[in-house]
């Protein structure tokens, strides 16, 4: 549980924007990858992988690693205990053979379900500081950095 003095040193952090971002995400996932960990024995990773194939059906494991930002034997490892459990499946594209297109089971599907609902939970709690008009400021704030990450992957 954070102190005052804890709040203390992230508002004084010379990384003041970015450290403090790290910290929430940490406090907003941890419950929502504690219940992956717990009820379908997945890390984090294979988490990510699963929950970018709940978003979106189809993608490659390139994809999910652009989506989330993870690194490739971060994802690879991930993707592939999703198909040796069966809660995804690969298969070829068929208009280009090289690219293997990644989809959830069924079974997949129902953990992606759970797993989402404690997700927004996890978010409303966080957000729920915020009054609806900082809502709509931090939304449009947070797409604003999103539609930034394509510039950064560019110049890496």
């Amino acid at each position: 549980m954070p102190s005052l003095r804890h709040i203390e040193i992230l508002e004084q952090s010379r990384v003041r924007h970015g450290y403090r971002m790290a910290v929430l995400t940490n406090w907003y996932k941890g419950q929502p990858y504690r219940h992956f960990e717990r009820e379908y024995l997945l890390n984090e990773s294979e988490g990510a992988a699963l929950f970018c194939l709940g978003q979106s059906a189809g993608l490659t494991a390139s994809d999910i690693c652009e989506i989330t930002g993870r690194t490739k034997n971060s994802i690879s490892r991930g993707v592939n205990v999703l198909l040796s459990r069966g809660l995804a499946v690969r298969r070829e594209d068929v208009r280009d053979r090289r690219r293997k297109i990644l989809d959830l089971t069924a079974e997949g599907y129902k953990i992606f379900k759970d797993t989402e609902r404690v997700f927004v939970e996890s978010e409303r709690k966080m957000l729920a500081a915020l009054t609806p008009e900082e809502l709509a400021t931090f939304d449009s704030l947070l797409s604003k950095l999103i539609h930034q990450t394509v510039k950064w992957a560019r110049a890496q």
